[in-house]
């Protein structure tokens, strides 16, 4: 007897915002190079011929995604009333909860910029240049701008380092830094491993942590850039 090979059937009709929806799931359980077409074909019961057909290559998922992240981070736009360091204080404060839910887009909106889900980058990009004329940066308002935004992203990308893209385990070996820095036996490691310890402990306390480096970083640069280039 003959057995008919059983065909496996896939969901062919799938839209492009269950694409995503199912892209945005695999970058929050996975990080954003986590995941291959294959998981998002299976994600979303079809075939990867019908993600490429519906959504293009994982570039073109992967840019979506970033543009979904810029979109959270930019929903609420400062009042232009703000002095220049308030207005960016507030406009970059959420930039971090948007961008680390999402592990791996910080570093890829580094690269290429929010994509297409984020077209409206235009008057905010319009809005923040202007605070920086007003403020007396003048030619170099475009420098200060891309340093800004370098040093956000870059330090939220950080961040992807600190934990796996659950939320669970840490990536990075705090355990064998501490000991190098306890073996040491010097004071400089002795400071350098209290801090070690305040990210290498309770989850919620680590991204407590965290939350606080990051607008350290934000007030440092802030500062830094006005006692440097507007004195």
């Amino acid at each position: 007897m003959v057995h008919a090979k059983k065909t496996r059937t896939y969901n062919t009709g799938v839209r492009r915002e269950n694409i995503l929806q199912a892209a945005a799931r695999l970058t929050k359980s996975h990080g954003l190079d986590g995941w291959t077409m294959r998981d998002l074909a299976a994600e979303t019961g079809s075939a990867q011929s019908v993600i490429y057909d519906k959504v293009g290559t994982k570039d073109n998922v992967c840019t979506a995604i970033v543009g979904l992240a810029f979109i959270d981070a930019t929903t609420h736009v400062p009042d232009t009333n703000l002095e220049w360091k308030a207005w960016f204080r507030a406009y970059l404060i959420p930039w971090r909860r948007a961008f680390a839910t999402y592990p791996g887009a910080a570093k890829w909106f580094l690269r290429y910029g929010p994509g297409t889900e984020g077209a409206s980058s235009g008057e905010i990009l319009d809005t923040a240049i202007s605070k920086l004329l007003e403020a007396g940066f003048g030619d170099q308002s475009g420098l200060v701008f891309a340093m800004i935004m370098s040093i956000a992203l870059t330090t939220i990308g950080m961040e992807d380092a600190h934990t796996d893209a659950s939320g669970g385990n840490p990536m990075i070996d705090y355990s064998s830094i501490l000991t190098t820095l306890n073996e040491a036996d010097s004071k400089g490691g002795n400071v350098l491993a209290a801090y070690v310890h305040t990210v290498h402990g309770d989850i919620a306390d680590t991204h407590d942590q965290l939350h606080a480096y990051y607008v350290l970083v934000l007030e440092t640069m802030l500062n830094g850039l006005e006692a440097t280039l507007l004195q």
